[in-house]
């Protein structure tokens, strides 16, 4: 967590890269709830309020390393992200994942 990460743009076979339209792949359709439980359980609404129990109904299947999935079956980016929700009181039970 909190890691440098760096991508080696050459090793992308850009040309074999494709688009997908909305709803043909289930892969990207599964990435982008997942994704929407996270956007919802740190990101404040008009209220103030933030929704975890998406997220927390989906954590039992979340890939795990050494029983953590912070870091490993979700990733927070860009890693500087993570120094503003650790000041979030509402996310706190999420550094404890």
């Amino acid at each position: 967590m909190g890691k440098d990460i760096r991508i080696e743009f050459d090793r992308i076979p850009v040309d074999k890269l494709g688009t997908q339209t909305p709803g043909r792949s289930m892969g990207l359709q599964l990435a982008d709830a997942v994704a929407g439980t996270f956007f919802n359980a740190v990101e404040r609404d008009k209220f103030g309020n933030t929704e975890p129990r998406y997220l927390k109904t989906i954590l039992p299947i979340l890939y795990r390393y050494e029983n953590r999935c912070l870091g490993y079956g979700f990733k927070i980016v860009p890693t500087e992200a993570i120094v503003s929700l650790r000041k979030n009181e509402n996310v706190k039970w999420l550094f404890g994942l």
